[in-house]
């Protein structure tokens, strides 16, 4: 009887809201009144303190628009504007715009537009590629990334932005795409592509210093990881999706995975999912302890692939949100994509539609915050 005193007391993962109290917030996004005149709204991006900003209509203007906590009235930031992303304390936004074309650049290029509340919108002072795509900013808001195209540096793609230095480029011999970058600027997760006899592959991608590229492996199973899709605000913690190429005898081929600066891999358990059909990282928190991302299912009672939410944390592991938001009744049945999370992990953002089978119906767009209260 004596042996059995050091056995470990049972312990249970526990459930996502015996950890927070839960509470969810639908966006007042505007109700189409006519066939001719469709309320297009689609939320990108989310501040700490919940400030949301995405793209949609005002007095009949599209373009980019901002969201303050506890208002109701759109602000309308910049006419013609797409991709807005804000940073985390609401201090800048930056936004592409279309530019006018011209000999070198044709009209589906786009420029940058870096708004702050003591200058407004001024041209972010890039040069190095004729076209550009934001994909990201760091935790802290400091730095900026993309991807450029039309430039005169083959190979090169991937650049980034600061005050300090100005615009940087990464050397890569793939096509590479950044998605997620460290503080200082040092360390740069992504993704690229590489063509091959057996077909096309999709390493993850590491950028250090933005010289030295690392293809992101999985030491023990001995595998190429898939592409990187975000990491803390150190690059310590490194989350993305699957390998670079997929085995379908292996199930976490495909699965979300957590990449730390050992080298050591997690794979994230994907719980059993009726009609799953993918998975894929979205976001993560600044210490890294909350990441979130998306999976996609087939409903069957509406005859529609519709996407949702999950989250995922040490304590609870991952947690479906479709159930949470249905138990909780906070909602009623619309497509949820979950785009973007606060730094410190509290605010989920949501932006979709109602799906309707029927085409003579509009779209109607929805989007909506999930706040995570920490209980003591």
């Amino acid at each position: 009887v004596t042996s059995l005193q050091h056995l470990p007391c049972p312990w249970v993962k526990p459930k996502l809201d015996e950890l927070y109290d839960l509470e969810w917030v639908e966006l007042p996004i505007p109700r189409n009144v006519s066939p001719m005149d469709e309320q297009f709204f689609e939320m990108t991006s989310i501040a700490d303190d919940g400030t949301v900003v995405g793209v949609g209509k005002v007095n009949g203007e599209a373009g980019v628009v901002r969201l303050r906590p506890g208002s109701t009235q759109w602000e309308m930031m910049l006419k013609d504007g797409i991709g807005p992303r804000i940073t985390p304390d609401g201090s800048a936004i930056f936004a592409e715009v279309f530019a006018s074309g011209g000999p070198e650049c044709d009209p589906s290029c786009r420029r940058i537009q870096v708004w702050r509340p003591d200058v407004g919108w001024q041209p972010l002072p890039v040069d190095a590629f004729q076209s550009y795509v934001v994909y990201g900013i760091s935790k802290n808001g400091n730095w900026v990334f993309g991807k450029g195209a039309y430039g005169e540096r083959e190979g090169v793609n991937a650049w980034k932005w600061s005050v300090e230095t100005g615009e940087m480029l990464l050397q890569s011999p793939l096509i590479g795409i950044p998605y997620g970058i460290s503080d200082d600027g040092n360390v740069l997760v992504g993704g690229g592509r590489r063509f091959t006899g057996g077909g096309t592959q999709y390493p993850g991608l590491q950028w250090t210093g933005g010289e030295s590229v690392l293809a992101l492996t999985d030491a023990e199973a001995g595998q190429e990881l898939g592409w990187a899709s975000v990491c803390n605000r150190d690059c310590s913690l490194i989350f993305g999706s699957g390998w670079s190429v997929i085995d379908p005898i292996q199930s976490f081929s495909y699965s979300p995975w957590l990449m730390r600066a050992s080298g050591e891999v997690t794979y994230l358990d994907v719980p059993e999912i009726e009609g799953f059909g993918g998975i894929a990282v979205v976001d993560s928190s600044a210490d890294g302890g909350l990441v979130a991302g998306t999976y996609g299912y087939f409903n069957v009672d509406a005859g529609l692939f519709v996407p949702e939410g999950w989250l995922w944390t040490q304590g609870t592991g991952m947690v479906l949100l479709q159930p949470i938001i249905d138990e909780y009744q906070f909602s009623d049945t619309w497509e949820r994509n979950l785009r973007d999370i606060s730094t410190n992990g509290r605010l989920l953002l949501f932006p979709g539609w109602e799906p309707s089978l029927d085409p003579r119906v509009m779209t109607q767009y929805r989007a909506a915050i999930l706040r995570l209260k920490p209980r003591r």
